[in-house]
């Protein structure tokens, strides 16, 4: 599977649990949550989890294999967005997301 059919199975599981989330490419980059028009490394899905908590979602996709590697930048990203409390990670398939949603649900409780 591709990355992005991996990341168009993600962002539908995700607006199928009423996740509010966005496409990196679906705002320039000038106007992204205060990241500078240049920054690399930014997730390729951003969103709100849990829904009403205001806390930042991050998701990279990745292919499955040493092929879907992290740059540089886009591990600095998901570790800045968790050092402000978010929640951030690699997900290379839906059950990927599936199985960290249900920790940051478990944590919550």
């Amino acid at each position: 599977m591709k990355e992005n059919e991996i990341r168009d199975e993600i962002f539908e599981y995700l607006m199928k649990r009423g996740v509010w989330v966005v496409r990196d490419k679906q705002f320039p980059r000038a106007m992204r949550w205060g990241v500078k028009p240049e920054q690399k490394g930014t997730s390729d899905i951003f969103g709100i989890y849990p829904p009403g908590s205001g806390k930042w979602l991050a998701v990279e996709v990745k292919v499955p294999g040493a092929k879907g590697r992290l740059s540089i930048e886009q591990g600095e990203f998901i570790n800045t967005v968790r050092a402000q409390g978010g929640t951030a990670f690699v997900a290379r398939s839906v059950e990927d997301v599936i199985a960290k949603l249900r920790e940051v649900d478990n944590a919550s409780l």
